[in-house]
């Protein structure tokens, strides 16, 4: 994942124009869902992972890279 560099540069990659994209966040244009200034979280949207089922243990409620069974 790659992050503003706070010496400036680019870090190889070209940035993108958010200018004509809708932020997954809040639909408005102009900027990434991870800058959103209505998001209130700093890493992108977060869902809720009630519905979701871990790959490792098989039970609803967190991902696999939380969950506290061994690996298998």
């Amino acid at each position: 994942m790659s992050r503003d560099c706070p010496e400036g540069g680019n870090g190889g990659g070209a940035r993108r124009d958010t200018s004509d994209r809708a932020c997954y966040g809040c639909g408005k244009t102009g900027h990434m869902s991870r800058d959103c200034p209505e998001g209130g979280n700093s890493g992108g949207a977060r869902r809720d992972n009630s519905d979701r089922k871990c790959y490792n243990c098989n039970r609803a409620g967190h991902q696999s890279r939380d969950c506290t069974e061994p690996r298998r």
